[in-house]
């Protein structure tokens, strides 16, 4: 497994291109998962209050992009919205991965889990729980399910970009 993380200077865009391979001679199921808590929101306003700043963050998948959207809800009229794209594209391979989404720590975490370790990857299957929202405590993960063939290379590259329209 090799990572490269890049950030264009000139765009809010994040980009982490994950590259695995298989190096034996018998095909391999694997889930592949990203997690980021998600705030949208100025830095001292989280730092005074960390769980009420999070408190108006929302979430829909959008199945035309494969893309998990989240923004919160402006708490004065003329302040300006802040919207956040999570997505993963995957190339290589004869099946697309199945992809699923979770917007929710506590869902994604579970009672007792860790984000070594969280409990809705802790299956085996690799599968998140399909919601969106308004959670209490708001994150951004994407769950891969694919498998490799004998020797096979996969690249995933997981795009995040934040933007002030939707």
């Amino acid at each position: 497994m090799r990572t490269r993380v890049t950030v264009p200077p000139d765009d809010d865009l994040e980009i982490r291109v994950v590259t695995l391979s298989n190096e034996t001679g018998e095909r391999c199921r694997l889930a592949l998962a990203s997690y980021a808590e998600v705030v949208l929101g100025p830095e001292a306003d989280y730092m005074r209050h960390p769980a009420y700043s999070k408190l108006f963050v929302q979430s829909r998948w959008l199945a035309s992009h494969d893309a998990l959207l989240l923004w919160r809800r402006p708490q004065a009229p003329d302040a300006q919205p802040v919207y956040l794209a999570h997505s993963v594209v995957c190339a290589g391979g004869s099946e697309p991965p199945h992809i699923s989404y979770g917007a929710s720590r506590a869902a994604f975490l579970g009672r007792g889990g860790t984000a070594r370790r969280p409990a809705a990857l802790s299956t085996g299957l690799g599968m998140l729980s399909d919601t969106t929202g308004t959670p209490l405590d708001p994150i951004m993960a994407l769950s891969c399910r694919f498998e490799l063939a004998p020797h096979e290379v996969r690249h995933f590259a997981f795009l995040t970009v934040a933007a002030s329209t939707s």
